[in-house]
């Protein structure tokens, strides 16, 4: 699978409109950034939810991976308060 932005989104369904998946290019890094906001997040540990994304990156687009730079994962609870805190 080739990578790009929507393929990254792709690899992360959402299920709720409380959930969302965002990737953008870093023009400057030439990497790909992301935010993932799952359900799946609430009450899993930083360095898990880090290991299940860099699984999924690693199972669906192998070496192309490390064309993904950062993401950020936060559980749609969480997403909000940072959202509530910058506003």
């Amino acid at each position: 699978m080739s990578i790009d932005a929507e393929a990254l989104k792709r690899a992360f369904p959402t299920h709720t409109e409380d959930e969302l998946v965002e990737f953008r290019l870093d023009e400057q890094l030439e990497k790909y950034i992301g935010e993932v906001v799952l359900r799946e997040f609430r009450g899993v540990s930083v360095s898990e939810r880090q290991k299940r994304i860099w699984d999924r990156l690693r199972e669906d687009f192998n070496s192309d991976s490390q064309m993904v730079s950062i993401v950020f994962a936060f559980s749609p609870e969480e997403w909000q308060d940072m959202k509530d805190e910058v506003a």
